[in-house]
């Protein structure tokens, strides 16, 4: 007999430094993915690691799937899951697992309610599972109808207009700060659909001049001729620091990209300039201590989401009817 089970944590059981922890690449889950083979208990397996959670959704066949057999399973990419307390987890089991997912395509499940990017989130999910393996037609039929109830939600609901993400409200942050951005600098540190997302949201509200930087040049060259950017190589993008109004975290990181030492080196040159820092990645790419400054505004993706939450209240209003349609 096949069955369901979900076993994860998101932004509804773990905070933001617990999160980080396991928030997984796509070459680290491809890495998991490869491993499959060797868990002949599972059939299938899709892993969904987005900025507020990290999921397995999974089939086997056989006795229902246990917390420790998924543990040891992210082992291989992040060992040190084993510290993180047993109560971040949680686990699902057959309907409450198509209930979740179709929750999460929904973005009835999301930080920011509604939010647009968790559907391409939850098919790049699917796709990687294809990737590495012949999905199991229970896991196949669960995604499929996860990518329908997600686009009903949001093309009968109100779930999905009046864009609100955390990007957005970086966005409409750093416009309150500095009143307009006409004459202001961002600069983009990592060059993924994240901070892509988040540099469009930039430039919509009038942002003057764009720079980009990545590890991999290509990608920073790429998305700088599609939104009128500059680009600067990646060992050199602190210099930019000087001359950058707002700045965008988005990079992957297993430590911090901008200490206080850096700030402090930048802020001797900035002539008491303000500078707003927005730390979108997962793990933080800021030292927390570097808000700490009279001059810089700096905010993660937690105090962000607590922002945005404000400007719900309109989708807010049509959970009932996205909830009817989940059922």
């Amino acid at each position: 007999m096949f069955r369901l089970s979900l076993f994860g944590m998101s932004h509804q059981s773990a905070p933001l430094q617990v999160r980080e922890q396991v928030a997984l690449s796509s070459a680290e889950i491809s890495r998991v993915l490869v491993h499959l083979r060797e868990r002949p208990h599972f059939d299938s397996l899709a892993i969904l690691s987005t900025c507020n959670r990290t999921e397995i959704y999974s089939v086997s066949n056989g006795d229902e799937t246990i917390p420790e057999e998924f543990l040891s399973l992210l082992e291989i990419s992040r060992p040190q899951i084993r510290g993180i307390p047993q109560e971040y987890w949680y686990l699902k089991r057959n309907r409450d697992v198509v209930q979740h997912l179709f929750r999460v395509s929904a973005g009835l499940d999301s930080m920011m309610v509604g939010e647009p990017q968790i559907l391409g989130q939850v098919k790049d999910a699917y796709r990687l599972c294809c990737d590495h393996s012949t999905p199991h037609p229970l896991l196949h039929k669960m995604f499929h109808l996860a990518f329908r109830c997600g686009k009903k939600v949001r093309t009968e609901t109100r779930l999905g207009q009046g864009a609100v993400s955390v990007a957005s409200a970086g966005a409409d942050l750093a416009l309150k700060i500095f009143g307009s951005l006409e004459d202001k600098t961002a600069l983009l540190v990592g060059a993924g659909e994240t901070g892509e997302l988040a540099a469009r949201h930039l430039i919509e509200r009038g942002g003057r001049e764009l720079l980009i930087t990545n590890r991999t040049l290509s990608r920073a060259e790429a998305l700088a001729e599609v939104l009128s950017g500059k680009v600067i190589a990646f060992e050199e993008w602190k210099e930019a620091l000087v001359r950058a109004d707002v700045v965008l975290f988005c990079a992957e990181a297993l430590q911090y990209l901008l200490t206080a030492r850096d700030l402090d080196s930048a802020l001797h040159h900035r002539a008491n300039r303000t500078l707003f820092l927005i730390d979108l990645g997962v793990p933080r790419n800021c030292d927390p201590s570097c808000g700490n400054y009279d001059t810089v505004f700096l905010y993660n993706l937690e105090n962000l989401g607590q922002l945005a939450e404000a400007n719900l209240a309109k989708r807010k209003e049509d959970i009932p009817k996205a909830e009817k349609i989940v059922d």
